[in-house]
């Protein structure tokens, strides 16, 4: 039988302001994005899906940006402060960081997966290739977006690593989906509330938009997959009336209820 989480947490990070373009070619607003994390309160246990920037981004962006100085100069980043990190959200709704015992990471790069190392007791889940590909990254793929040395930092936590759509607790309540296309291991989360059931599309979408053109974004790893994994997303979404939110779009950021349950 079907379990339920109690509930679900957005958590703030890091703003940004970027050219939608970039993304979508028909889309031309300067929109100012935003990198949520997402804490689900499960029976079982605390989980986390992705991680939002590092906290050494607060201590010297620049520096931390230096190795790519080609995504710097395309994004406007907002100042990021120490209080956005995700382990001080974490405190500030009162949660203790140490308890979180189940981290998914949508994909490697680092406004999603900077802050892993912060959580080095959980378990920690991608779908597999993805951490080898974010440390590692080959040709196929524009590199931009991956802070290669801190991925191959992690690879001594607890991960784990299914090959396909995953059931993080074997009831139902939250699954991780294997969504391909903007990285080769990139993944989405369905978490069933008992008022309603979510699904936390990490970067396989970026913008609403996608939900009606059923597209992929530029600088996809794999344009193909990823537009198969945008309609994956919408369709599992209309069969189960399920409210789509896209982490990055300022919209759903702004709209929708920050505590769901």
């Amino acid at each position: 039988m079907a379990q339920t989480a109690n509930k679900l947490i957005a958590l703030p990070g890091g703003t940004f302001g970027i050219d939608a373009s970039l993304m979508a070619p028909e889309d031309h607003r300067y929109i100012e994005m935003v990198t949520p994390t997402f804490l689900i309160e499960h029976p079982k246990g605390l989980v986390l899906f992705d991680t939002g920037y590092s906290w050494r981004m607060a201590e010297d962006l620049h520096a931390y940006m230096e190795e790519m100085s080609k995504l710097a100069a395309i994004v406007n980043h907002r100042p990021f402060t120490r209080d956005l990190v995700v382990d001080e959200q974490l405190r500030r709704h009162g949660y203790d960081p140490a308890k979180v015992g189940f981290v998914v990471v949508s994909h490697g790069h680092y406004d999603h997966a900077g802050a892993v190392s912060l959580f080095p007791h959980a378990q920690l889940f991608a779908i597999a290739g993805e951490m080898r590909y974010a440390a590692w990254p080959d040709a196929r793929h524009v590199k931009l977006g991956f802070k290669s040395s801190e991925i191959a930092a992690t690879r001594g936590l607890n991960w784990n690593e299914p090959e396909h759509d995953h059931d993080l607790f074997g009831d139902g309540a939250v699954l991780i989906l294997k969504t391909p296309g903007h990285t080769p291991g990139e993944c989405s989360l369905r978490v069933r509330l008992r008022n309603e059931t979510v699904m936390l599309t990490g970067d396989t979408l970026h913008l609403r938009m996608q939900i009606r053109t059923l597209k992929g974004m530029g600088g996809d790893y794999d344009p193909r997959q990823a537009a198969d994994s945008v309609k994956r997303v919408v369709e599992m979404a209309k069969a189960e009336s399920a409210r789509i939110w896209v982490n990055h779009d300022p919209d759903d950021w702004a709209e929708y209820p920050h505590q769901l349950e």
